[in-house]
């Protein structure tokens, strides 16, 4: 979380300027502070979490019709803090509330009560312990920032959230349990953060509702991928979403289920994302091959790109021609037994900007075969190279690596070290 330090002489400014229309709690609320506070007039509270906030900490609040705001703050590395059900169900009483953080507090449930809050914008319940979001936000028609980040418990959001027409931000970062997108997310057309959008099995959103979702940027996360079929892989429109700088194509390796190499190749044909994206990491794809898309040279902004459990892909896509790659990150490719002229690509120089490359748990790759003319063409910005759990690669690394600062090599058993940048004529 950013943090600004403000001068003592502007701050004393603003808070003469805010009256008894502000009022922020640095310390513990004890009978003489409270006695100070005129709720009558107060607009916004800000105060940081104690370890167990109760009724008497909030003593008067309930003359408070007229707050705004209702926002916890923690101190760094604070222990995690509760919020009595008492003193919830008081704030959600109060009418006139435009923004609301529980962010932090060990909830574990939410009263349906929210539905009361009309004239709420911001509602934040990041690093909660909430399963399910109450029905009743889906009639918060003013919302326009829902913060559930960092909710391991979270499994589904509200039914049908389409009704949240001003909806802009939606952050569901890190909630590994979230089951599915809720019902009409399609309608929220000027949503602009929503970094994970996952595909249920059977119920849920399907993957073309992202097409309406135009303005989104930054990050998107797709998961839930083995879910779909190229004709709403399609619809989905990745490559008109040019806002978005990193993108993540996620499949569930562990599904159990039999999977279509060919329909899955397709799948992944249809997300072609925009030219002008910075970051690509494609995991768990059970493809035999990666679309021709991978290696064309007009992505010229894609600096970093992840290959990771794509355990069926017997070939490494030519990515050696993307002109501004600068990390490259090869991980858990259990069918590649050679890394050679294909991976290098056809152009004059290989990676003419790769920095890092690292390849980790390839348990099946034999071989490094090099370029036929290594000297002219390979890595010649490469600064650190890595190669980690690959217990059956044998032979020779490229020796001719002009920049390279540091060599990392772990559990890599039959790589003979004092050989590895030998010249095989010696």
């Amino acid at each position: 979380m950013s943090r600004f330090v403000m001068h003592d002489l502007i701050n004393d400014l603003a808070l003469w300027a805010a009256g008894e229309t502000c009022f922020r709690i640095d310390k513990k609320l004890d009978g003489n502070i409270n006695a100070n506070i005129s709720y009558t007039n107060l607009r916004y509270i800000s105060y940081v979490r104690d370890l167990c906030d109760g009724v008497k900490r909030f003593e008067g609040f309930y003359d408070a019709k007229l707050l705004r705001a209702f926002l916890p703050l923690a101190l760094p590395n604070m222990a995690p803090s509760y919020l009595t059900y008492d003193v919830l169900r008081m704030v959600l009483k109060l009418p006139r509330l435009r923004a609301l953080s529980l962010s932090g507090y060990q909830i574990f449930e939410l009263p349906d009560t929210f539905g009361k809050l009309k004239h709420l914008r911001y509602l934040d319940l990041s690093d909660t312990e909430i399963e399910t979001l109450p029905k009743s936000i889906t009639t918060l028609y003013n919302l326009q920032t829902l913060l559930v980040e960092n909710c391991y418990r979270l499994k589904k959001l509200c039914e049908d959230i389409g009704s949240l027409t001003r909806l802009r931000h939606l952050n569901n970062s890190n909630v590994p349990e979230l089951e599915k997108m809720p019902l009409r997310i399609g309608n929220l057309t000027g949503l602009l953060t929503l970094p994970n959008f996952v595909v249920g099995k059977c119920s849920g959103s399907r993957l073309e509702e992202l097409k309406n979702l135009k303005h989104i940027r930054e990050r998107l996360c797709i998961s839930g991928l083995e879910n779909v079929n190229a004709r709403i892989a399609m619809k989905a429109d990745l490559n008109g979403k040019r806002d978005l700088n990193v993108i993540v194509l996620e499949w569930t390796s562990n599904t159990g289920d039999q999977r279509d190499a060919g329909e899955e190749k397709n799948v992944l044909d249809m997300l072609r994302p925009h030219q002008g994206l910075k970051e690509l990491i494609i995991s768990g794809y059970d493809g035999v091959y990666f679309p021709m898309w991978l290696e064309d040279p007009s992505f010229l902004n894609l600096a970093l790109l992840t290959l990771e459990n794509c355990y069926s892909c017997q070939i490494l896509p030519s990515v050696g021609e993307l002109p501004f790659l600068k990390h490259l990150v090869i991980k858990g490719m259990a069918r590649i037994r050679s890394v050679g002229k294909g991976f290098y690509g056809y152009s004059e120089v290989s990676f003419p900007s790769l920095e890092t490359l690292s390849f980790q748990d390839m348990e099946r790759w034999e071989g490094w075969i090099p370029h036929e003319n290594e000297e002219a063409k390979g890595f010649p910005h490469l600064r650190e190279l890595s190669i980690s759990r690959c217990s059956k690669l044998v032979g020779l690394l490229p020796k001719h690596l002009p920049s390279l600062e540091k060599l990392v090599i772990r559990s890599c058993e039959q790589l003979l070290l004092w050989k590895i940048f030998q010249d095989p004529a010696d």
